[in-house]
């Protein structure tokens, strides 16, 4: 009877085939939506663009590099360099920057790319129009037009030093793209892409469950070997991540950038951590009762058939 019962209860071998090749998908599909996810919440997350824009490294690049092309600039219209520099507000440049952000987040949930950030103009006018000086200059007519033109200049190289992702070319881009394809229904797949994916785990987690009915804490093995290999895929994917080395590789082009990169690797950081963490734990947790399972089931098996466990005499070697 114990032969029966047990080859009732164990899945045979072509169901645990089948269920460590669910287990390797259900650990792979894990890993791709946790991995898109941490996009998403990179992409989306107010707070984490909040405190990018307003990172005191990065706001110190862009006013260095504002500075030397305002200093170009006053070489080329004749107005006291120094003076205008009081524009670079560092606050004025935190709020372009969470502007800039906006914009990106604003393009994945509409799929409409808008010629660039919501930023108030008028606000570096004002300033200018106390600054803006040209000792050189006598001619009122010319003193207007240096006025406008250097006013443009400095504007544009604020907007370029806060919102440096961006482009005229990557505008035209993106609007040429737009009249081909339906970028819309692209975007919104990739917004919902971590939760298709989880609802697809979710679905073959059923399955292995179907396929392992007769004993269903069996599924705890298969679940937390799932469990565990998404922790370890995700934790190699961090390192690799990290050993690419994406800040070094855009700060020869743009250090305002690298900057910006590092500084968003850093606030994946601390989740994925935790995340990692979590999934190992989950899989120590269901190893663990899996275990105390198979620990107890001959024990109750052999009580059941009147089989003395080892060490504890039967009632004939009692009577002897």
């Amino acid at each position: 009877m114990s032969t029966i019962r047990k080859n009732r209860q164990s899945p045979g071998k072509t169901a645990r085939g089948f269920s460590w090749a669910l287990a390797a998908v259900l650990s792979l599909l894990l890993t791709f939506a946790l991995a898109g996810a941490a996009v998403l919440y990179l992409i989306q997350s107010q707070g984490v663009h909040e405190r990018v824009a307003g990172n005191e490294e990065l706001i110190r690049q862009e006013t260095e590099w504002a500075r030397d092309k305002i200093r170009d600039l006053a070489e080329e219209y004749g107005f006291e360099a120094d003076r205008t520099l009081a524009v670079l507000d560092g606050e004025m440049l935190a709020r372009r920057n969470l502007a800039g952000l906006t914009w990106i987040r604003d393009t994945m949930n509409t799929g409409k790319p808008k010629q660039g950030p919501k930023v108030d103009n008028g606000e570096i006018e004002e300033m200018l129009s106390g600054l803006l000086r040209f000792p050189n200059l006598k001619d009122q007519d010319q003193i207007n037009q240096a006025y406008g033109d250097a006013t443009a200049g400095i504007i544009r190289i604020v907007g370029n030093a806060t919102f440096f992702i961006r482009s005229d070319l990557t505008d035209l881009g993106l609007e040429k793209i737009r009249n081909y394809a339906d970028i819309r229904s692209f975007l919104n797949l990739v917004n919902r892409l971590p939760v298709i994916l989880a609802i697809l785990a979710a679905v073959i987690a059923g399955l292995m469950l179907l396929l392992i009915a007769g004993t269903p804490k069996e599924a705890l093995k298969y679940v937390g070997c799932s469990l565990g290999g998404a922790g370890i895929q995700t934790g190699i994917c961090a390192v690799l991540v990290a050993m690419l080395d994406l800040p070094g590789a855009a700060a020869a082009a743009n250090g305002r950038l690298a900057t910006m990169i590092r500084l968003l690797q850093q606030e994946l950081l601390l989740p994925v951590i935790l995340t990692v963490v979590l999934l190992l734990a989950a899989y120590g947790v269901c190893l663990t009762f899996y275990s105390r399972r198979n620990r107890r089931q001959p024990a109750e098996e052999s009580a059941a058939e009147g089989i003395p466990s080892e060490g504890v005499p039967s009632e004939g070697r009692a009577e002897k």
